[in-house]
């Protein structure tokens, strides 16, 4: 009977320990995706639209800049936390879903359906 335990001359899979770089790779990559999937084709990108004569290209962006913001504010939060210790260290996905969500502006949103993938 097997106890999903490793037995004698089976390997231990190793996993790597989390470190700061994980957690900000992981926030750059929540930052950076749903404007892959709809709008941009990074944070980066959106960004330079902030200054943009479009309206809706330009409340785009703030509101993108925004999150961006809230979320490296929180994310770094979380980490000083974490190097305090007044906070075990989260898991990836436990961190990513305590980062808060992009809001878009629907007002203002173009439809860009055409962009999803089927």
């Amino acid at each position: 009977m097997s106890t999903g335990s490793p037995t004698y001359g089976q390997p231990i899979p190793y996993t790597p320990p989390l470190t700061e770089d994980s957690y900000v790779a992981a926030a750059q990559t929540l930052l950076d995706t749903p404007l892959r999937l709809k709008i941009m084709s990074s944070m980066l990108s959106l960004a330079s639209y902030a200054t943009s004569t479009n309206a809706t290209f330009k409340a785009q962006a703030l509101a993108g800049i925004a999150w961006r913001d809230a979320v490296w504010t929180e994310g770094y939060s979380i980490l000083d936390q974490v190097k305090a210790g007044t906070m075990v260290a989260p898991t990836l996905a436990a961190f990513l879903s305590s980062l808060p969500a992009m809001v878009w502006p629907t007002d203002i949103m173009y439809n860009f359906s055409f962009c999803s993938d089927p």
